[in-house]
């Protein structure tokens, strides 16, 4: 298992590669709500970014509610990345 530190600064790296303009002052509180930039092509983006990133693949379910960082991370921490 990852710790922390490592878990979030890889999930920081997926947001950037998707959302290039955010600002990691900004990363760790981002959601779907405050980036204009993100709508369903970015979030399927994403989805796929993390995927390859931790072998995660979100369910449909799962994927409608991960709209933001702290969602994404609370998501890994629970399937043990």
């Amino acid at each position: 298992m990852l710790r922390m530190n490592d878990l979030e600064h890889r999930l920081r790296r997926c947001f950037h590669a998707v959302f290039p303009a955010l600002s990691d002052s900004v990363i760790s509180t981002v959601s779907v709500e405050g980036v204009s930039q993100w709508d369903s092509v970015a979030h399927v983006t994403l989805l796929e970014v993390i995927h390859e990133e931790f072998g995660v693949l979100a369910a449909e379910d799962d994927a409608e509610q991960l709209t933001s960082f702290p969602a994404w991370m609370d998501y890994l921490r629970q399937r043990g990345q």
